[in-house]
């Protein structure tokens, strides 16, 4: 008894480990269907043109989230900057 408990635990961690993993990796290239469909067993074919439709459309949304983080980066300067010229004041 003692293996098999170990087997099916393993099998369902691993079974959660790789959901969560397929759905981060895919999200923006695959629908929430299709990757729903991946996990259970069905294959999914995709030409060469839908691959880089994909591709384009998925670093499009990328590359707006990276503005935008580095947006929000840029916004912060002012406020460290007056932060150490507080602690400069203070040494």
């Amino acid at each position: 008894m003692g293996k098999g408990h170990e087997i099916y635990q393993n099998a369902v961690h691993t079974k959660g480990w790789s959901e969560d993993l397929m759905n981060k990796m895919y999200k923006d290239f695959l629908t929430e269907d299709e990757i729903k469909e991946v996990l259970e067993g069905k294959d999914l074919y995709l030409t060469g043109d839908q691959v880089n439709a994909r591709i384009n459309k998925r670093n499009g949304i990328f590359d707006k989230m990276r503005k935008e983080h580095q947006k929000a980066e840029k916004a912060k300067i002012p406020k460290i900057m007056k932060r150490q010229k507080a602690v400069d004041k203070q040494v």
